[in-house]
């Protein structure tokens, strides 16, 4: 460096007004002109405060409301019973990778644990010693009397 551009670097360093900085003792006056506002200026903004942390706390709960219900709408989707959706979107939600990306992680859960399907029989099995299935509704009734 030459000698100019050292007096210069010197001249800079000793005027911080010039540099756009704020000295010490402004910088100390600035926080405690901010603790000496009116009363009522400083309850407003505690106020606001208090409001904007409600409304902070309100914005994330309604986020985790619409991601529950997009990944619901992804398993009801996927053919989860509606009765089980909350089941899945717990098991999925405590996999690793389910927070970055939840349909992946659901398709893998899905193929790993596919739905089952529950099956509801509305009539009578008609299984025993003969091998002749009963044909009118009295040999049934017999039928089911006898093995039941």
């Amino acid at each position: 460096m030459t000698n100019e551009e050292l007096e210069k670097a010197e001249e800079t360093a000793t005027a911080p007004e010039e540099a756009g900085t704020v000295p010490v003792e402004e910088a100390g006056n600035a926080a405690a002109e901010v603790h000496a506002l009116p009363e009522p200026v400083r309850a407003q903004r505690e106020d606001d405060s208090e409001e904007l942390k409600s409304l902070r706390t309100e914005l994330e709960s309604v986020r985790e409301e619409l991601t529950r219900l997009e990944h619901e709408r992804f398993l009801l989707s996927r053919g989860v019973p509606e009765e089980d959706v909350d089941y899945y979107n717990f098991k999925i939600g405590k996999l690793p990778g389910a927070k970055d990306d939840f349909a992946k992680a659901a398709k893998e859960y899905l193929k790993a644990h596919p739905v089952k399907r529950a099956s509801v029989s509305s009539g009578a099995e008609l299984s025993g010693g003969g091998s002749r299935k009963p044909e009118t509704s009295s040999e049934l009734m017999n039928h089911l009397l006898r093995n039941h």
